[in-house]
């Protein structure tokens, strides 16, 4: 299957059903060329949620997933005024 846009990618069964059963929305696909080919922004409700998805895609072998969990600037703020 090829895809002419990110757009079309995102609109394909593989990429949006395979997050929905575990509440989590693809909010952007975009494709690169050198270290990363395919870059996929998903938002998911926790970190367990993310976990099951990136190992069951990873799981295939066809596939290898690499996972950045991204922080909001709430978030950041929240980590800067922890005591440690």
């Amino acid at each position: 299957m090829s895809f002419a846009t990110p757009e079309k990618a995102a609109e394909t069964p593989a990429s949006t059903q395979s997050s929905l059963p575990l509440g989590g929305k693809l909010e952007s696909l975009h494709y690169g060329f050198g270290e990363r080919d395919v870059i996929a922004i998903v938002e998911m409700p926790d970190n367990v949620a993310m976990s099951a998805l990136a190992l069951a895609v990873s799981g295939s072998g066809t596939v290898r997933a690499r996972t950045t969990p991204l922080l909001t600037v709430e978030e950041t703020d929240q980590a800067l005024s922890k005591k440690v």
